[in-house]
């Protein structure tokens, strides 16, 4: 029974031994400090032209002005026509 306690306790402290090697931090060598610059190569593309965009917002404070206007316009309408209903009650 005793060789095969010891034979444990060896496995168990050599897994311990190889735990702590592997947690020790090995920094590596620094091959950046020896290698060229990174130089971005110039683009062979046409450069984009730019064109007049039509924005959503615009066209829709366009569509929110003339509605505006057309509100204004049934308002006055109708105030118009409550002016003349009640001028034409007034005769009665």
């Amino acid at each position: 029974m005793e060789p095969r306690l010891n034979k444990w306790q060896e496995q168990v402290e050599e897994e311990l031994r190889q735990q702590r090697k592997n947690a020790e931090f090995h920094a590596r060598p620094a091959e950046v400090l020896e290698k060229a610059p990174f130089v971005p190569k110039q683009s062979e593309k046409p450069l984009s032209e730019m064109t007049n965009v039509e924005l959503h917002s615009d066209r829709r404070a366009a569509d929110r002005e003339a509605y505006e206007r057309h509100k204004k316009l049934r308002e006055a309408d109708m105030e118009a026509m409550k002016r003349q209903v009640s001028c034409d009650n007034s005769f009665y």
